[in-house]
């Protein structure tokens, strides 16, 4: 195949181009495009808040180590994260974390130094405490 005919190729156009080149919504009758963009305006409203991903845990200290069947709590004075979970003062790791002997290792040395911490939440466990997959000491 020759460059020309490459060249050729790359410039065809695209699903939604028509010759005229724009988009297909803006070639729409205009009622059509309305209705386009309403559904997609409801759809992006409707979608869940930003607080709803994993992310980061505020800096906190740990004041209180609770070990407990199904996991390990770490309390703090005010822990906040992304998940917007309802336990606003402890994390918990679970024993199915793929690295719970170093999160929890982490967290009890940065208990017994007093040192703060983050801590990375991914969702929010049944009582509204926030599950962590990963913690480090914050200097």
């Amino acid at each position: 195949m020759s460059i020309f005919r490459l060249s050729t190729v790359f410039r065809s156009r695209s699903a939604g181009e028509h010759a005229t080149g724009y988009p297909a919504l803006f070639r729409m009758p205009p009622s059509r495009a309305l209705a386009a963009w309403l559904i997609l305006m409801a759809a992006l409203l409707s979608s869940p808040p930003a607080l709803a991903g994993p992310g980061m845990t505020n800096t906190f200290q740990i004041t209180q180590v609770g070990p407990r069947e199904g996991g390990t709590d770490f309390s703090g004075a005010q822990v906040t994260s992304s998940m917007g979970c309802g336990n606003q003062s402890t994390i918990r790791v679970l024993p199915s974390s793929a690295n719970y002997d170093a999160i929890v290792a982490t967290l009890l040395t940065a208990f017994s130094l007093s040192l703060p911490v983050h801590a990375w939440a991914t969702q929010c466990d049944a009582d509204g405490t926030t599950i962590v997959i990963a913690a480090w000491v914050d200097r």
